[in-house]
């Protein structure tokens, strides 16, 4: 049985649907984030939304909100973990990216030998420091 790019599994034309997503995908592509500011500022709605927006933000528990993660981080100590993790990754990279800006050439174009020796320099360092 031949099939046509009009006809869909249900034996149902797909034409009308395609017409909508057409206009959907039109109207989506062309409505920017400045379009939507500015739609929203001509409609009067910022005084509205803002309004709305600064009630919620201060009726906000933070204390609820603290006991809540401290609670969750009692009952899931693995998340305390992994969040020691990668806090401790992130810090060795921000110290290595230092170090590697700091020196007048990076530590790729170095060669074995000049790794070698700035790295016994580093550890007489890290030690005369002591």
């Amino acid at each position: 049985m031949p099939t046509s790019a009009t006809h869909a599994g249900n034996g149902k034309s797909n034409r009308k649907h395609s017409g909508a997503k057409a206009l959907k995908d039109l109207a989506v592509s062309t409505v920017s984030a400045e379009a939507l500011i500015d739609l929203i500022e001509k409609l009067g709605l910022k005084d509205l939304l803002i309004g709305r927006l600064r009630d919620r933000l201060e009726n906000v528990d933070i204390d609820g909100l603290i006991d809540d993660a401290m609670d969750y981080c009692r009952r899931n100590p693995e998340v305390v973990v992994i969040a020691l993790g990668a806090l401790t990754i992130a810090a060795g990279a921000i110290v290595f990216l230092e170090e590697r800006r700091s020196n007048d050439m990076s530590y790729e174009e170095m060669t074995p030998v000049a790794r070698i020796a700035s790295e016994r320099r580093a550890t007489r360092r890290a030690g005369g420091s002591r």
